[in-house]
């Protein structure tokens, strides 16, 4: 089992470049599952980029989740009545009564 490992920004976006990447270039499956070798190829392309990373296929994979994870809660969250998008901040906007009310419904696993 990989350790548990803190993400900086840089390597963040690091990955989301090489997913990106991966992607344009048909990586995935049809069913929409990377290829096999996808996530070891994203790790030598990470080392490449940020020479000296400490990474495994592992991570990338659990990193993929933790992301997957957030994007589904944000766009959950766009499409109840009450949360908007603020372009220039680059995050959700709700009023302080609207998330309380969210909050009793869906918990606080944000």
């Amino acid at each position: 089992m990989a350790d548990r490992r803190n993400w900086n920004i840089q390597e963040e976006d690091v990955l989301i470049s090489i997913l990106q990447e991966i992607v344009a270039a048909g990586g995935r499956s049809d069913n929409g599952c990377f290829r096999t070798g996808t996530y070891e190829q994203i790790v030598l392309k990470m080392r490449e980029k940020i020479p000296g990373l400490n990474i495994t296929s592992k991570h990338i994979q659990n990193k993929m989740k933790r992301l997957k994870d957030k994007y589904s809660a944000a766009y959950d969250m766009l499409n109840t009545s009450g949360f908007g998008w603020d372009d220039a901040h680059q995050c959700v906007t709700v009023d302080a009564q609207v998330l309380e009310e969210y909050l009793k419904s869906f918990g606080t696993q944000l």
